[in-house]
């Protein structure tokens, strides 16, 4: 049964990981600009999240899935949520050792070109700086907040928190990820 439904799904138009276009990432970040005026490129949240896999016989693969801090195999996964909920991005089966800053600095290139001049929210847990800088945007501390500039540090301040806002649209999915396959 399961080979019959994975074959159906993976034709069917709505249940496609597919990225935006260009009118849909002008929609979407209208969206998000209409929640939280201070923003009007964002068009959607990327969060990093762990599923545990099955073991596996071999010694090579088991050891590089194998996460001592869950005691557990994992594979790392991000998943890019839009405004409305709709998984509109995702990279999965990644090995334990490859935490979300790693995964998000070897899949940059790809996320610049896709996003264009709009930009993804992301948490304090992923890469932003480097080739990210111009796709990812995030909270930042009250250091970095200073250090950056000084002049602007209550306006960042203000700016970082309304990313923690928009991030918890991406903790949500994730929770419901986890909720779904336990």
């Amino acid at each position: 049964m399961l080979k019959l439904v994975v074959k159906k799904l993976k034709r069917h138009p709505l249940t496609r990981v597919k990225f935006l276009n260009a009118e849909q990432m002008e929609y979407y970040a209208q969206l998000i600009h209409e929640q939280e005026h201070a923003v009007d490129v964002v068009i959607g949240f990327i969060n990093g999240v762990s599923l545990t896999s099955e073991s596996t016989s071999e010694p090579v693969v088991q050891n590089s899935m194998y996460s001592g801090y869950h005691s557990d195999t994992m594979v790392n996964n991000l998943v890019g949520y839009g405004p409305d909920g709709r998984v509109i991005f995702c990279a999965i089966n990644f090995l334990r050792s490859m935490h979300g800053g790693s995964i998000t600095a070897n899949i940059s290139p790809y996320n610049q070109k896709m996003v264009d001049t709009y930009k993804m929210c992301v948490n304090q847990g992923l890469l932003r700086s480097g080739d990210a800088d111009d796709v990812l945007v995030g909270p930042i501390s009250h250091t970095q907040a200073y250090q950056l500039a000084p002049n602007l540090h209550p306006h960042l301040l203000c700016l970082s928190n309304i990313y923690v806002s928009l991030c918890q649209a991406s903790e949500w999915g994730m929770r419901g990820l986890q909720g779904t396959f336990p």
